[in-house]
């Protein structure tokens, strides 16, 4: 080393021993004292107690639930219905947004109704509100919005 490299070594180690222990005292009081953990948005509503369908496949479990409730307003009684899906194997496809439909159009998802969308893995419970009654066949349909192509389609 050149004598003027030596000074200019030195003169950084000298600066890095005051500068290194004030960063690490500073950042010691700056820390915050409370850790706020953030929710992860995948909050399950509670099942509905009764099972109206189910199907089955190797990877997915899909059942549309059921419960009835008397209305405060006139004492009449109402359902609410609830989609049920239990991934049993995880999902391969990068993009799994989950469609509904009345009728047996697979080639389009225009004009589905769009539930939401599926992990690789879990339970996912979606209500569908503007439903008063579950027709005699609904047709769910596994999208992959990447590649613009339908994944699976179960017919319940």
């Amino acid at each position: 080393m050149t004598p003027v490299l030596r000074k200019r070594h030195l003169r950084i180690w000298v600066i890095l021993a005051f500068l290194l222990p004030m960063g690490f005292i500073s950042a010691f009081f700056e820390k915050p004292d409370k850790i706020i953990v953030a929710e992860s948005g995948n909050d399950l509503a509670p099942a509905l107690r009764d099972i109206l369908r189910e199907s089955e496949d190797d990877q997915l479990k899909v059942n549309v639930r059921s419960e009835s409730f008397v209305s405060e307003i006139d004492s009449t009684e109402l359902s609410r219905y609830q989609l049920e899906i239990i991934i049993k194997e995880p999902l391969t496809a990068p993009s799994n947004q989950v469609y509904l439909s009345l009728d047996e159009t697979k080639q389009s998802i225009e004009g589905k109704l769009l539930l939401g969308n599926l992990g690789p893995r879990g339970i996912y419970r979606f209500d569908l509100k503007n439903m008063p009654e579950v027709p005699e066949k609904l047709y769910l349909i596994l999208y992959d919005g990447i590649k613009n192509q339908t994944l699976k389609t179960i017919v319940l």
